[in-house]
């Protein structure tokens, strides 16, 4: 019965220090840095990307921005 106090203590504290870590990459980084840390470590419900794999993502979107411009 403890342990599964303990537990229960747990989970509150990690979904609110959750919740304050979402609100604070909302708060201080930029657009571009918060989508780079949500495909990171899977932030938006998807499996976390490799730095790699973020880097062609971010270049492919660069492009088709500067094809947008044209």
């Amino acid at each position: 019965m403890v342990n599964d106090d303990k537990n229960i203590e747990d989970e509150i504290d990690l979904k609110l220090k959750t919740k304050t870590l979402y609100g604070k990459i909302k708060e201080i980084l930029k657009e571009r840095e918060k989508v780079i840390i949500e495909l990171r470590f899977g932030l938006n419900g998807d499996k976390p990307k490799t730095q790699n794999q973020i880097a062609k993502m971010m270049r492919y979107i660069k492009k088709l921005c500067f094809k947008n411009r044209e």
